[in-house]
């Protein structure tokens, strides 16, 4: 991907579509909270912090603001897809800006032998050990000083098939251009491939490895950010899993429809991965990125209205708190007034005094 290729790649997100999505995140967000009690997603968008809740509007889109957040990436279809449009952006930014100074984006996934078996846990801790060891120690600064510097950006995801589970990584190297690419591409699947080995995971196989150039800026931020329901369901672990695998997010839409065995499988799938990095930059790439929770807490925007708490709280638990949020958008506090009148909640409503 060259600076040429900047030109004509495509707006980031685009609007209101996004309606779909967050109704589907807010419905498996739901779901979490049953199968997962005692965690933070429980309460996410649930438990008031103050007497009232704001309805706030920011470009177009809706948000609560003053309500608890959990800013899981792993149990929290709507915090995972928050936090997945800011990281969109930071990624983004950073292949832009490597390419306008000449560089190349490369992508490469990183899987491993697997088996019905092996736990979520397991193969967890072995995908994330193998990556620490690759780059790691004099092999990898010596391949790193070939091709003329390397900075990289990784995601890690998961699905679970009838090979059981399935975790691998997607990466974004930012190489310098002129560089031997294919033999660097060459090394990562050779070292990638040996250090598996040692560790007692089997072969890999070379027709599924890939090492190519990113065609466009889109193409490099898909590949590492996925999942986000609330941009239009465009991005790994909330993607739409292929080849007869489901997602951890499909698990959750099964479970939600009375699947015993996919309710099993999400809960030991968020007790594996609960405390990883979902993304992960390289050294000296990033600085001063929000974390997730941040991202997740974050409402700003300009205030519509507030809702009474006990009206809110009757709202969420109706399950129509997407709906809600799309009133306050079609018709501000009008909206969201009429929207509460038709749900048997009168009054409790304050709208901002005019400036």
């Amino acid at each position: 991907m060259s600076a040429a290729a900047l030109v004509n790649t495509g707006t980031r997100f685009s609007p209101p579509r996004h309606r779909a999505g967050r109704a589907l995140a807010f419905r498996l967000r739901s779901v979490a909270s049953r199968l997962l009690p005692e965690e933070a997603v429980a309460r996410c968008g649930r438990r008031t912090i103050t007497g009232r809740v704001a309805i706030t509007l920011k470009e177009g889109r809706g948000c609560f603001a003053g309500v608890s957040t959990c800013g899981s990436v792993w149990g929290c279809p709507y915090c995972a897809g928050k936090v997945a449009a800011e990281r969109a952006e930071e990624v983004r930014d950073l292949a832009d800006a490597h390419c306008r100074a000449g560089g190349e984006v490369f992508m490469a996934a990183f899987t491993m032998p697997h088996h019905r078996f092996q736990t979520a846990k397991e193969l967890r801790w072995a995908i994330t050990k193998a990556w620490s060891k690759v780059i790691a120690g004099e092999p990898w600064k010596r391949a790193c000083e070939r091709v003329g510097g390397v900075a990289w950006i990784k995601s890690l995801e998961v699905t679970h098939g009838a090979n059981g589970w399935h975790p691998h990584l997607h990466a974004l190297f930012f190489l310098p251009a002129g560089g031997d690419h294919r033999r660097f591409g060459d090394w990562l699947f050779d070292r990638w491939c040996r250090v598996l080995a040692r560790a007692g995971y089997g072969e890999c196989n070379p027709a599924v490895w890939r090492f190519e150039r990113a065609a466009h800026l889109d193409a490099a931020t898909d590949y590492v950010v996925k999942g986000n329901f609330d941009q239009e369901l465009t991005r790994g672990h909330m993607k739409r899993a292929r080849g007869g695998g489901r997602s951890p997010w499909q698990l959750l839409e099964d479970a939600d429809g009375g699947d015993r065995q996919a309710a099993a499988l999400f809960r030991e799938f968020f007790a594996a991965f609960k405390g990883a990095k979902q993304l992960t930059f390289s050294k000296g790439l990033r600085d001063d990125a929000r974390s997730d929770e941040e991202i997740a807490a974050d409402a700003a925007g300009a205030l519509v209205c507030h809702v009474e708490s006990g009206h809110f709280r009757r709202i969420m638990y109706l399950g129509q708190g997407a709906a809600l949020l799309d009133a306050a958008e079609d018709a501000g506090a009008v909206g969201v007034q009429a929207f509460l009148a038709s749900h048997g909640l009168k009054g409790g409503v304050t709208c901002p005094a005019p400036d």
